[in-house]
């Protein structure tokens, strides 16, 4: 029981060492992208643009730890079982892709879309940079 909670902690820990520069302009791209009612389309083009630069600003950093972990090389738990530092790694990941790029692009996205008047995106935007700095600022206490 005790690796599963030391997995999850780390996780979550590292989760919140996201990069807040990569998810501020990811998720403002991405909630005025999905403020407009442009279909289905355009949603997996915003969706796709947020996982790229997920990818570049903290996916990268996940998956080379993942990388490392199955060569033998380095590990997040030393003491704890494979799964385990699995575990970290997937909470680490889908933490950060989920609390820092996700929840402000859907709020912006969400405020966008009940604004008329074709001033939806720029109310997306500015609802998400609220989101994502109060998110950066909530994590860089955590850590």
């Amino acid at each position: 029981m005790t690796s599963l909670t030391d997995a999850l902690r780390s996780g979550v820990m590292l989760a919140a060492g996201f990069s807040p520069l990569f998810a501020l302009v990811g998720s403002v791209a991405t909630a005025c992208l999905l403020a407009t009612d442009s279909g289905v389309r355009r949603a997996f083009a915003a969706w796709g643009l947020l996982v790229a630069v997920w990818l570049v600003g903290d996916g990268m950093r996940t998956i080379a730890s993942a990388r490392d972990l199955s060569d033998g090389v380095g590990s997040l738990l030393p003491a704890a079982p494979l799964w385990a530092n699995f575990l970290a790694i997937g909470v680490w990941g889908v933490g950060a892709l989920g609390v820092a790029y996700v929840l402000p692009a859907w709020a912006g996205a969400f405020a966008g879309r009940r604004v008329t008047l074709g001033t939806g995106w720029l109310t997306a935007g500015a609802v998400c940079v609220g989101v994502s700095l109060a998110i950066a600022s909530v994590a860089g206490s955590v850590r």
